[in-house]
């Protein structure tokens, strides 16, 4: 979920395996950095596993990670519904952003 702090805060980890790189990041309605992480996960190159972090400290999760289809340009499975309800200004963003790097 995140590095828990003290004050009740989130942190986004950005430490990552192998294969992970940075494609852009953003800053949200609360003026927090998120960092999209893109890992290529198909062979035929459809879908990119995807990881956003938050670079501030956040309340709830400061980690979501799902993947993007690239054939129709969409974010899907793990916290993509969570990422919508909880942050929507961040799956907006993220998906503007996808669809111009990914």
């Amino acid at each position: 979920m995140g590095k828990h702090t003290k004050f009740g805060k989130f942190k986004g980890n950005h430490t990552l395996s192998a294969g992970w790189q940075s494609l852009c990041d953003f800053v949200d309605t609360n003026g927090v950095t998120w960092v999209v992480y893109a890992k290529k996960t198909d062979p035929l190159g459809r879908y990119l596993g995807i990881k956003i972090a938050a670079r501030g400290l956040v309340d709830r999760k400061a980690n979501y990670w799902m993947a993007w289809d690239c054939y129709n340009d969409k974010l899907f499975r793990q916290h993509a519904g969570e990422l919508t309800v909880n942050r929507p200004d961040v799956f907006k963003l993220a998906t503007q952003y996808l669809k111009l790097f990914a």
